[in-house]
């Protein structure tokens, strides 16, 4: 296992704690790092699927920031109807 790989699967194991801290931006960026990661097979072989893993995770996260502001925005423009 290289430095590299084996920084981010114990950035990974840190990080799975804490999803529902981190902003949309941030769940993505982390997401597409995973993503080229996994394109350019440089993860390891017993750490892929803690990466699938935490990249399903961070997908869940970021689906659930864009429902909530999609929620928001319905509620303002409902709002703005009635008025």
């Amino acid at each position: 296992m290289t430095a590299l790989n084996a920084k981010t699967s114990i950035k990974m194991t840190k990080k799975s704690k804490d999803t529902a801290s981190l902003s949309y931006e941030q769940a993505q960026q982390e997401l597409q790092a995973l993503l080229a990661q996994i394109e350019a097979q440089s993860i390891p072989l017993d750490a892929l699927l803690a990466a699938y893993q935490r990249c399903q995770d961070l997908l869940a996260h970021c689906r659930s920031k864009l429902a909530a502001l999609e929620v928001q925005i319905q509620h303002i423009d409902s709002g703005s109807a009635a008025a």
